[in-house]
């Protein structure tokens, strides 16, 4: 067989009998193709309807065929699908992480806050700010001293100024120990 002639095992084969051998190999792709192929040289009515029903046959059949063939995507997708899984799974932990976290912290800021306001509350009992400057502090502190002294007071009076200039006193210790921090 030289170049540019073609193979034509159906050549001489009756329409009859190909109808037939289409019929009897109805899932033989190959064959179907082959019966086609002899069908593009031939002419007529009952030729046009044969190949037509094998046409129909055969897309059918390499639709089915490339169904079941994977895509090449597949495996790229399945890889997709699977870091998305984990990735799902990295977002749920973190989200538990940020919760427990979140927790903590609340906790942590509500002890801040029940301590500062222990200090306000402190500074308050003496009318100072948290704030305060170091020397409105310590003038507060002379001022309370000069003020409150048990020795100036009368001798009825002592006992009772007495308490008042130690707890004032503490309170001052406390604010110096609490601003050392």
């Amino acid at each position: 067989m030289g170049a540019g002639t073609q193979h034509r095992p159906f050549k001489d084969a009756p329409l009859e009998s190909l109808d037939r051998e289409a019929q009897r190999s109805w899932s033989d792709l190959t064959l179907l193709k082959a019966i086609s192929s002899e069908l593009e040289h031939r002419t007529g009515t009952e030729t046009g309807k044969l190949r037509l029903r094998l046409e129909t046959q055969i897309r059918s059949m390499e639709n089915r065929l490339s169904a079941c063939r994977p895509s090449p995507y597949e495996a790229e997708l399945n890889q997709l699908r699977a870091e998305k899984a984990a990735a799902e799974s990295r977002v749920r932990a973190l989200e538990s992480e940020l919760a427990a976290v979140q927790i903590r912290l609340a906790e942590i800021e509500t002890i801040l806050n029940s301590e500062a306001r222990e200090h306000e509350g402190l500074f308050g009992r003496v009318g100072l700010s948290p704030n305060a400057p170091g020397f409105v502090i310590e003038a507060a502190r002379k001022a309370y001293r000069k003020n409150l002294h048990p020795d100036i007071r009368p001798e009825h009076q002592r006992e009772e100024a007495e308490e008042r200039f130690k707890l004032a006193e503490c309170i001052f210790d406390q604010i110096e120990i609490l601003r050392a921090q």
